[in-house]
Protein backbone atom coordinates (compact mmCIF):
# COMPACT_ATOMS: atom_id res chain seq x y z
CA UNK A 1 0.00 0.00 0.00
CA UNK A 2 1.46 3.74 -0.99
CA UNK A 3 1.59 5.55 1.98
CA UNK A 4 -0.38 9.35 2.35
CA UNK A 5 1.58 12.18 3.64
CA UNK A 6 0.04 15.73 3.96
CA UNK A 7 2.44 18.29 2.20
CA UNK A 8 2.35 20.60 5.49
CA UNK A 9 1.53 20.72 8.95
CA UNK A 10 -2.19 20.26 9.98
CA UNK A 11 -4.13 23.19 12.08
CA UNK A 12 -5.79 22.39 14.88
CA UNK A 13 -8.65 20.15 14.62
CA UNK A 14 -10.65 17.09 13.44
CA UNK A 15 -10.13 15.68 9.90
CA UNK A 16 -11.71 12.70 7.83
CA UNK A 17 -9.69 10.68 5.61
CA UNK A 18 -11.61 8.13 2.83
CA UNK A 19 -9.93 5.77 0.32
CA UNK A 20 -11.60 4.81 -3.15
CA UNK A 21 -9.98 2.01 -5.28
CA UNK A 22 -9.86 3.24 -9.31
CA UNK A 23 -9.06 0.29 -11.88
CA UNK A 24 -7.60 0.27 -14.89
CA UNK A 25 -10.40 1.27 -16.75
CA UNK A 26 -11.10 3.87 -14.68
CA UNK A 27 -14.16 2.99 -12.43
CA UNK A 28 -14.03 4.15 -8.83
CA UNK A 29 -15.14 2.69 -5.75
CA UNK A 30 -17.55 3.64 -3.27
CA UNK A 31 -15.55 5.40 -0.52
CA UNK A 32 -14.39 3.36 2.35
CA UNK A 33 -15.83 4.16 6.03
CA UNK A 34 -13.85 7.71 7.09
CA UNK A 35 -10.88 6.91 9.13
CA UNK A 36 -11.30 10.40 11.89
CA UNK A 37 -7.98 12.08 12.97
CA UNK A 38 -8.03 14.63 16.02
CA UNK A 39 -5.15 16.92 16.31
CA UNK A 40 -5.13 18.52 19.93
CA UNK A 41 -3.94 21.73 21.78
CA UNK A 42 -2.63 21.54 25.17
CA UNK A 43 -2.74 24.58 27.34
CA UNK A 44 -1.15 25.46 30.51
CA UNK A 45 -3.49 26.36 34.04
CA UNK A 46 -1.79 28.42 36.27
CA UNK A 47 -3.47 29.54 39.55
CA UNK A 48 -5.14 32.84 39.27
CA UNK A 49 -5.00 32.92 35.33
CA UNK A 50 -8.56 31.90 34.02
CA UNK A 51 -8.20 29.91 30.26
CA UNK A 52 -10.39 31.01 27.29
CA UNK A 53 -11.86 29.55 24.31
CA UNK A 54 -14.70 29.06 22.03
CA UNK A 55 -16.50 25.59 21.72
CA UNK A 56 -18.95 23.95 18.99
CA UNK A 57 -22.05 26.17 19.28
CA UNK A 58 -19.78 29.28 19.60
CA UNK A 59 -20.43 29.43 23.71
CA UNK A 60 -17.50 31.12 25.56
CA UNK A 61 -15.75 28.80 27.80
CA UNK A 62 -13.85 29.49 31.20
CA UNK A 63 -11.42 27.54 32.82
CA UNK A 64 -10.16 28.92 36.00
CA UNK A 65 -7.14 27.11 38.38
CA UNK A 66 -7.54 29.36 41.80
CA UNK A 67 -5.00 27.89 44.28
CA UNK A 68 -2.63 29.83 47.02
CA UNK A 69 -0.16 26.83 46.92
CA UNK A 70 1.61 25.26 44.17
CA UNK A 71 -1.00 23.77 42.17
CA UNK A 72 -0.26 23.69 38.12
CA UNK A 73 -1.99 21.94 35.57
CA UNK A 74 -2.71 21.77 31.54
CA UNK A 75 -5.94 21.41 29.66
CA UNK A 76 -6.04 19.13 26.50
CA UNK A 77 -8.66 20.88 23.59
CA UNK A 78 -9.39 18.98 20.91
CA UNK A 79 -10.48 20.38 17.33
CA UNK A 80 -9.77 23.47 16.48
CA UNK A 81 -10.98 27.01 15.69
CA UNK A 82 -12.86 26.46 13.07
CA UNK A 83 -15.64 23.81 14.78
CA UNK A 84 -14.98 24.91 18.43
CA UNK A 85 -12.51 23.60 21.11
CA UNK A 86 -13.52 20.90 23.35
CA UNK A 87 -11.84 19.84 26.68
CA UNK A 88 -10.31 16.15 25.91
CA UNK A 89 -8.49 16.38 29.98
CA UNK A 90 -7.90 18.46 32.03
CA UNK A 91 -4.75 17.25 34.78
CA UNK A 92 -4.02 18.94 38.17
CA UNK A 93 -0.83 18.27 40.03
CA UNK A 94 0.10 19.53 43.70
CA UNK A 95 -3.12 20.51 44.73
CA UNK A 96 -4.71 21.03 48.14
CA UNK A 97 -7.56 21.61 50.28
CA UNK A 98 -7.25 25.25 49.15
CA UNK A 99 -7.32 24.57 45.39
CA UNK A 100 -10.24 24.91 43.25
CA UNK A 101 -11.41 24.19 39.59
CA UNK A 102 -14.33 26.04 37.92
CA UNK A 103 -15.71 25.63 34.50
CA UNK A 104 -18.05 28.04 32.87
CA UNK A 105 -19.68 28.61 29.86
CA UNK A 106 -21.81 31.46 28.17
CA UNK A 107 -23.83 32.31 25.43
CA UNK A 108 -23.67 29.76 22.49
CA UNK A 109 -26.72 28.02 20.79
CA UNK A 110 -26.44 25.43 22.73
CA UNK A 111 -26.37 25.78 26.42
CA UNK A 112 -23.35 24.71 28.82
CA UNK A 113 -19.91 22.72 27.35
CA UNK A 114 -18.69 19.18 28.45
CA UNK A 115 -15.32 17.59 29.15
CA UNK A 116 -13.98 13.99 29.03
CA UNK A 117 -11.62 13.75 31.60
CA UNK A 118 -10.48 15.09 34.85
CA UNK A 119 -7.54 13.68 36.79
CA UNK A 120 -6.39 15.10 40.36
CA UNK A 121 -2.93 14.67 41.50
CA UNK A 122 -2.41 16.01 44.84
CA UNK A 123 0.05 17.22 46.53
CA UNK A 124 2.21 14.69 48.62
CA UNK A 125 1.31 14.02 52.35
CA UNK A 126 -2.18 15.69 51.73
CA UNK A 127 -5.54 13.92 51.55
CA UNK A 128 -7.29 16.61 49.69
CA UNK A 129 -7.21 16.55 46.40
CA UNK A 130 -9.29 19.84 45.81
CA UNK A 131 -11.68 22.13 47.40
CA UNK A 132 -14.57 22.95 44.67
CA UNK A 133 -15.21 21.73 41.57
CA UNK A 134 -17.83 23.93 40.05
CA UNK A 135 -18.88 23.26 37.02
CA UNK A 136 -22.44 24.56 36.79
CA UNK A 137 -22.35 24.86 32.95
CA UNK A 138 -20.37 21.96 32.04
CA UNK A 139 -21.41 17.99 32.24
CA UNK A 140 -19.20 14.98 32.61
CA UNK A 141 -19.21 13.60 29.06
CA UNK A 142 -20.33 9.89 28.33
CA UNK A 143 -17.51 7.67 29.08
CA UNK A 144 -15.45 10.65 31.21
CA UNK A 145 -14.33 10.25 34.43
CA UNK A 146 -13.26 12.38 37.24
CA UNK A 147 -10.52 10.59 39.06
CA UNK A 148 -8.67 12.25 42.79
CA UNK A 149 -5.97 11.00 44.81
CA UNK A 150 -7.85 12.34 47.78
CA UNK A 151 -10.67 13.80 48.77
CA UNK A 152 -13.11 16.69 46.82
CA UNK A 153 -15.28 18.97 49.36
CA UNK A 154 -17.51 19.79 46.84
CA UNK A 155 -18.41 18.86 43.05
CA UNK A 156 -20.84 20.77 41.54
CA UNK A 157 -22.02 19.35 37.28
CA UNK A 158 -24.62 20.17 35.18
CA UNK A 159 -25.03 16.53 34.12
CA UNK A 160 -23.20 13.08 34.55
CA UNK A 161 -23.08 11.12 31.08
CA UNK A 162 -23.86 7.30 31.15
CA UNK A 163 -20.76 5.23 31.34
CA UNK A 164 -18.81 7.70 33.50
CA UNK A 165 -16.36 7.64 36.54
CA UNK A 166 -16.47 9.58 39.65
CA UNK A 167 -13.56 8.18 41.82
CA UNK A 168 -12.14 9.89 45.02
CA UNK A 169 -11.62 9.02 48.75
CA UNK A 170 -14.58 11.39 49.86
CA UNK A 171 -17.19 13.80 48.75
CA UNK A 172 -18.43 16.48 50.73
CA UNK A 173 -21.29 17.38 48.55
CA UNK A 174 -22.43 15.89 45.37
CA UNK A 175 -24.63 18.56 43.39
CA UNK A 176 -25.50 17.33 39.96
CA UNK A 177 -28.42 19.93 38.22
CA UNK A 178 -29.43 17.69 35.42
CA UNK A 179 -29.42 13.78 34.94
CA UNK A 180 -26.40 11.17 36.43
CA UNK A 181 -26.36 8.02 34.08
CA UNK A 182 -28.28 7.07 31.50
CA UNK A 183 -29.52 3.27 30.23
CA UNK A 184 -26.18 2.45 27.46
CA UNK A 185 -23.81 1.98 30.25
CA UNK A 186 -23.45 2.07 33.81
CA UNK A 187 -22.37 4.77 36.04
CA UNK A 188 -20.06 4.59 38.92
CA UNK A 189 -19.48 6.56 41.58
CA UNK A 190 -16.89 5.77 44.31
CA UNK A 191 -17.00 8.02 47.49
CA UNK A 192 -13.97 5.86 49.95
CA UNK A 193 -14.41 5.24 53.67
CA UNK A 194 -15.20 8.74 54.37
CA UNK A 195 -18.24 8.82 51.99
CA UNK A 196 -20.39 11.68 50.49
CA UNK A 197 -21.51 14.26 53.35
CA UNK A 198 -25.28 14.80 50.89
CA UNK A 199 -26.21 14.04 47.45
CA UNK A 200 -28.82 16.37 45.45
CA UNK A 201 -29.04 15.36 41.77
CA UNK A 202 -32.01 15.39 39.09
CA UNK A 203 -32.49 11.63 38.43
CA UNK A 204 -30.04 8.45 38.52
CA UNK A 205 -30.56 5.72 35.89
CA UNK A 206 -28.11 2.87 35.90
CA UNK A 207 -25.73 4.01 38.35
CA UNK A 208 -23.35 2.06 41.17
CA UNK A 209 -22.48 4.77 44.05
CA UNK A 210 -20.45 3.23 46.67
CA UNK A 211 -19.16 4.91 50.03
CA UNK A 212 -18.90 4.16 53.72
CA UNK A 213 -21.51 6.44 54.83
CA UNK A 214 -24.58 8.71 52.91
CA UNK A 215 -25.46 11.59 54.79
CA UNK A 216 -28.50 12.66 53.08
CA UNK A 217 -29.00 11.18 48.89
CA UNK A 218 -32.09 13.94 47.26
CA UNK A 219 -32.91 13.12 43.83
CA UNK A 220 -35.49 15.43 42.10
CA UNK A 221 -36.79 13.21 39.25
CA UNK A 222 -36.63 9.43 38.97
CA UNK A 223 -34.36 6.62 40.42
CA UNK A 224 -34.06 3.69 38.18
CA UNK A 225 -31.49 0.57 37.92
CA UNK A 226 -29.39 1.39 40.20
CA UNK A 227 -27.44 0.66 43.32
CA UNK A 228 -26.63 2.90 46.28
CA UNK A 229 -24.18 0.95 49.07
CA UNK A 230 -23.47 2.40 52.31
CA UNK A 231 -20.49 0.63 53.55
CA UNK A 232 -19.72 -1.44 51.09
CA UNK A 233 -16.78 -1.39 49.64
CA UNK A 234 -16.58 -2.27 45.86
CA UNK A 235 -12.72 -2.35 46.06
CA UNK A 236 -10.11 -0.74 43.82
CA UNK A 237 -11.27 -2.39 40.85
CA UNK A 238 -14.36 -0.13 41.23
CA UNK A 239 -16.62 -3.25 39.83
CA UNK A 240 -19.41 -4.67 41.78
CA UNK A 241 -18.82 -8.83 42.44
CA UNK A 242 -15.09 -9.47 42.20
CA UNK A 243 -12.72 -10.65 44.73
CA UNK A 244 -11.51 -7.04 46.32
CA UNK A 245 -15.12 -6.01 47.57
CA UNK A 246 -15.78 -6.14 51.09
CA UNK A 247 -16.01 -3.56 54.19
CA UNK A 248 -15.11 0.45 54.78
CA UNK A 249 -12.74 0.17 57.08
CA UNK A 250 -13.89 2.80 59.89
CA UNK A 251 -17.05 3.37 58.30
CA UNK A 252 -20.48 3.26 59.66
CA UNK A 253 -22.59 2.49 57.02
CA UNK A 254 -24.98 4.60 57.60
CA UNK A 255 -27.52 6.86 55.45
CA UNK A 256 -29.54 9.91 56.17
CA UNK A 257 -32.75 10.87 54.96
CA UNK A 258 -33.37 9.90 51.11
CA UNK A 259 -36.06 11.39 49.13
CA UNK A 260 -37.37 11.24 45.91
CA UNK A 261 -39.13 12.96 44.84
CA UNK A 262 -40.17 10.93 41.38
CA UNK A 263 -40.40 6.74 41.50
CA UNK A 264 -38.01 4.27 42.77
CA UNK A 265 -37.58 1.68 40.40
CA UNK A 266 -35.67 -1.40 39.97
CA UNK A 267 -33.47 -0.03 42.34
CA UNK A 268 -31.42 -1.72 45.51
CA UNK A 269 -30.66 0.51 48.56
CA UNK A 270 -28.02 -1.33 51.07
CA UNK A 271 -26.65 0.01 54.52
CA UNK A 272 -24.04 -1.87 55.98
CA UNK A 273 -24.93 -5.25 53.86
CA UNK A 274 -22.74 -7.73 52.39
CA UNK A 275 -24.28 -9.73 49.69
CA UNK A 276 -22.73 -13.06 50.44
CA UNK A 277 -22.04 -16.06 48.11
CA UNK A 278 -24.21 -15.21 45.81
CA UNK A 279 -23.52 -11.62 44.75
CA UNK A 280 -27.07 -10.79 45.42
CA UNK A 281 -28.65 -8.38 47.61
CA UNK A 282 -31.86 -9.28 49.12
CA UNK A 283 -31.55 -13.05 49.69
CA UNK A 284 -30.74 -15.47 51.89
CA UNK A 285 -26.94 -15.84 52.03
CA UNK A 286 -27.01 -11.97 52.47
CA UNK A 287 -24.36 -11.10 56.14
CA UNK A 288 -23.50 -7.83 57.69
CA UNK A 289 -20.14 -5.78 56.53
CA UNK A 290 -17.33 -7.28 58.81
CA UNK A 291 -16.19 -4.19 60.08
CA UNK A 292 -16.55 -3.53 64.06
CA UNK A 293 -17.45 0.46 62.79
CA UNK A 294 -20.59 -0.54 60.53
CA UNK A 295 -23.79 0.58 62.34
CA UNK A 296 -25.89 0.19 59.10
CA UNK A 297 -28.95 2.36 59.50
CA UNK A 298 -31.22 4.43 57.29
CA UNK A 299 -33.03 7.50 58.79
CA UNK A 300 -35.97 7.74 56.25
CA UNK A 301 -36.73 7.09 53.31
CA UNK A 302 -39.16 9.45 51.47
CA UNK A 303 -40.44 8.65 47.69
CA UNK A 304 -43.16 11.13 46.44
CA UNK A 305 -44.04 8.91 43.41
CA UNK A 306 -44.30 5.08 43.35
CA UNK A 307 -41.75 2.04 43.99
CA UNK A 308 -41.91 -1.04 41.49
CA UNK A 309 -39.29 -3.84 41.70
CA UNK A 310 -36.92 -5.67 41.48
CA UNK A 311 -36.19 -3.24 44.73
CA UNK A 312 -34.79 -3.67 48.16
CA UNK A 313 -34.05 -1.42 50.47
CA UNK A 314 -32.42 -2.95 53.41
CA UNK A 315 -30.79 -1.64 56.59
CA UNK A 316 -28.28 -4.06 58.83
CA UNK A 317 -29.77 -1.54 61.81
CA UNK A 318 -33.25 0.54 61.68
CA UNK A 319 -34.60 2.32 58.87
CA UNK A 320 -36.49 5.21 60.80
CA UNK A 321 -39.80 5.84 58.24
CA UNK A 322 -40.49 4.91 54.93
CA UNK A 323 -42.83 6.49 53.32
CA UNK A 324 -44.51 6.13 49.71
CA UNK A 325 -46.83 8.31 48.19
CA UNK A 326 -49.21 9.68 51.05
CA UNK A 327 -48.63 6.10 52.79
CA UNK A 328 -46.31 5.31 55.48
CA UNK A 329 -44.67 1.68 55.25
CA UNK A 330 -44.81 -1.07 57.86
CA UNK A 331 -41.42 -2.68 57.92
CA UNK A 332 -40.75 -4.90 57.04
CA UNK A 333 -42.38 -4.64 53.44
CA UNK A 334 -43.01 -7.27 50.74
CA UNK A 335 -44.97 -6.70 48.04
CA UNK A 336 -43.97 -9.05 44.99
CA UNK A 337 -40.67 -8.63 44.29
CA UNK A 338 -40.33 -5.06 46.21
CA UNK A 339 -38.22 -5.48 49.70
CA UNK A 340 -37.82 -3.17 52.05
CA UNK A 341 -36.72 -4.52 55.73
CA UNK A 342 -34.71 -2.99 58.74
CA UNK A 343 -32.48 -5.33 60.97
CA UNK A 344 -31.51 -7.21 58.15
CA UNK A 345 -29.25 -10.53 58.63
Amino acid sequence: MTPYTEAAPLAKGTYAYTLEAVDAAGNVSAPSEALVVTIAEEIALYRGQPVFFMDADGSSVIVHLSDCGQAIGFMTLTNGETTGAAISLIYLKDTTGNSSLEIHSIDGSVPGTSFEGLVIDNAEGTTEALNMLLAPDASLAPGGFIVADGSIRSITLAAIGAGSLIYAEGINSLDVQGAVGGSTALTTIYAGAAGVGSVKVGGMTNTLFSGGVFGSVTVLGNVSDSLLLSGYDIGGDVILGTDDDGAFSAATGNIGTVTINGSLIGTTIIAGIDPGPDGIFGTADDGVVSSSTIQGAIKALIVKGSISGPTAVLANSTIGQVKVGNAKLTLPYVFGNILIAQNWR
